[in-house]
């Protein structure tokens, strides 16, 4: 009952239905027919037929004292099938944060789902922790021991989802702060700040569970308040291999994310072989069209220590309007021969409305903006 109940408890990965591409021969309702029905001898069957480029002379399985070994060939099979890598996987395992940073890393697996697939057995423990190894850009959701035996995590993880930022022991020291993200080149953020604006539930609910509704309000307040004030986000460590990064659901009311931003930028250093290559950035509006627009201050940091190292950067402006537009002139202004100089750097300006209309037709900066545009729909 114990192999079935853990079989269970990550069969919604295994099914069809769940997923966007058909796992084939890897099914929940298999695994259960090899577990319970004695049919691993089929499958091996049907795995060899299935084989053709590994020799046929090479054994697929071995059964010693009645214990059935399953070679790695064949762990990697099922292991990659059945980890939800964002790319195949349309379900629910994934949170509305950890789903929009999935259209953006084709790496991003389900950390999650590792475990209860690595809990499996023994065997398979040993061999996710070597599949987390080579497949690092995971969002780790509690404090990794490197050191233990008993921790999946046996690197520094690639990927840093901010997150996971109170998983950090500061109290370890900050050698050993700074080795936990030595290895990291991704780095990914969705803002709090529609928590400011939006009356009502805010995402960060948790929080409030044991305030009675006198004691909710009031702090309900004070955390609307922080959402936009300096000292509200911690600056992590430095990131000394950071190559990506994306911000999302960025308003932009105040500068403290924007701050965050350009000490990230000033701590990943610049040359042999450092320097941030992508950055991404998608720019928001609140139910009142608010704020009139964006703080943007972070730009000029990103292409003044990174202009040397940078390949593309992506501004998804939403919803400009008159005031944005005179921004982030301003700021393009600064930049410009930034990019001038470094012309191979893939600048795009992605917005939903036509803002041609809105710049001043005698500036010339406004029509190398213009050059720079693009216009989606959606």
């Amino acid at each position: 009952m114990f192999l079935e109940s853990k079989i269970i408890m990550f069969g919604y990965t295994l099914d069809g239905d769940s997923r966007q591409t058909s796992l084939d021969f890897f099914s929940y309702k298999k695994l259960c027919d090899i577990v319970y029905n004695d049919k691993l001898l089929e499958m091996i069957e049907y795995y060899n037929n299935k084989r053709n480029t590994i020799s046929h002379t090479s054994k697929i399985l071995n059964i010693n004292n009645s214990t059935i070994v399953l070679p790695d060939i064949l762990l990697d099979k099922i292991v990659t099938y059945a980890i939800p890598f964002d790319r195949d996987f349309s379900g629910g395992a994934f949170s509305i944060r950890m789903k929009m940073f999935a259209k953006h890393s084709h790496h991003l697996i389900d950390a999650v789902n590792l475990l209860n697939y690595a809990l499996v057995s023994k065997k398979l423990f040993q061999y996710v922790s070597k599949f987390i190894k080579s497949n690092s850009h995971f969002s780790w959701n509690g404090y990794l021991n490197f050191n233990s035996e008993f921790s999946l995590v046996r690197s520094e993880p690639s990927f840093f989802n901010y997150e996971s930022i109170k998983y950090i022991p500061y109290d370890h020291g900050v050698d050993y702060a700074n080795r936990l993200m030595s290895r990291v080149d991704t780095f990914a953020i969705v803002s709090d700040e529609i928590d400011y604006s939006v009356k009502g539930m805010v995402s960060r609910d948790s929080m409030f569970d044991d305030k009675d509704l006198y004691d909710y309000e009031t702090f309900e307040e004070e955390y609307r308040d922080a959402i936009i004030s300096q000292g509200y986000l911690v600056y992590p460590p430095a990131m000394p291999n950071l190559k990506d990064i994306f911000v999302l659901n960025y308003y932009g009311y105040s500068s403290n994310y924007s701050d965050l931003l350009s000490n990230i930028f000033s701590q990943t250093p610049n040359g042999d072989g450092h320097g941030i290559e992508r950055f991404y950035i998608k720019i928001v509006k609140d139910w009142k069209s608010s704020p009139r627009f964006s703080n943007l201050g972070f730009l000029g940091p990103l292409l003044k220590f990174h202009s040397k190292t940078l390949k593309s950067i992506r501004i998804r402006y939403r919803d400009m309007k008159a005031f944005d537009v005179g921004e982030i002139l301003k700021v393009f202004i600064q930049i410009h021969p930034f990019l001038v100089e470094n012309n191979r750097i893939d600048f795009k300006l992605i917005t939903n409305t036509q803002i041609s209309e809105t710049l001043p037709s005698n500036n010339i900066f406004a029509n190398y903006l213009i050059s720079y545009l693009e216009v989606k729909n959606k």
